[in-house]
C-alpha cells in the first residue's frame, strides 16, 4: 500500500485524479475476482500431499497484495474528488471520511469474524463485493454540483 501511495504521488500531477481512480478500481475489481477464483479452487480441491498449497499460495498472496495496495491510490483520489468543490469544509469532511472508513472497517471485521474461518473464501468474497460496490459508486455520476452561491441565504 505504501508503494502504491508513492506511485500515486508521482502520477498525481501528470495523470488526472479520476483516471487514476478508475485505473485503481479496475485493478482492484480484477484482482479480487481472480483472488475469488483462486480461493474457490483452493476450497474445491483441498491440499493433497502439499502440491496444491504450493500452487495456490503464491498467486493468492500476489493477488491479495495487489488488491490491498490499490487502497494507496483509491483512498487519496476519492477524497480529492469528493472535496474538490468544497474547500471551505475540507477539514470537517476529511474527519468524517476517516470516521466512515473506520466504521466500515469495523463492520467488515465483524462480518468476517462471524463467518467460519475454515478457508479464506468468506474474506475474499467480501473483498470482491466491496470492490464491486466501489466500482458501482464510482460509476454513478452526480447529477449537478451546486455552487456555494446557490446555497447561500440572502
Amino acid at each position: 500500500m505504501i508503494s502504491a501511495s508513492q506511485i500515486n504521488s508521482v502520477l498525481v500531477g501528470k495523470v488526472r485524479s479520476t483516471r487514476l481512480l478508475g485505473w485503481a478500481l479496475s485493478v482492484t475489481i480484477c484482482s479480487t475476482l481472480l483472488l475469488l477464483i483462486v480461493a474457490m479452487i483452493a476450497v474445491r480441491y483441498p491440499e493433497k500431499a502439499g502440491t496444491l498449497r504450493a500452487t495456490t499460495l503464491p498467486p493468492f498472496i500476489t493477488l491479495l497484495v495487489t488488491a490491498l495496495s490499490m487502497t494507496g491510490i483509491i483512498a487519496p483520489n476519492t477524497i480529492v474528488q469528493a472535496l474538490k468543490n468544497h474547500h471551505q469544509h475540507a477539514g470537517s469532511a476529511s474527519a468524517l471520511a476517516g470516521t466512515i472508513q473506520y466504521v466500515f472497517g469495523a463492520a467488515a471485521s465483524f462480518l468476517i469474524g462471524s463467518l467460519p474461518a475454515a478457508s479464506p473464501l468468506p474474506m475474499v468474497a467480501l473483498m470482491f463485493i466491496a470492490a464491486i460496490l466501489m466500482g458501482l459508486v464510482a460509476a454513478r455520476k452526480p447529477r449537478t454540483v451546486l455552487s456555494p452561491d446557490i446555497l447561500s441565504v440572502d
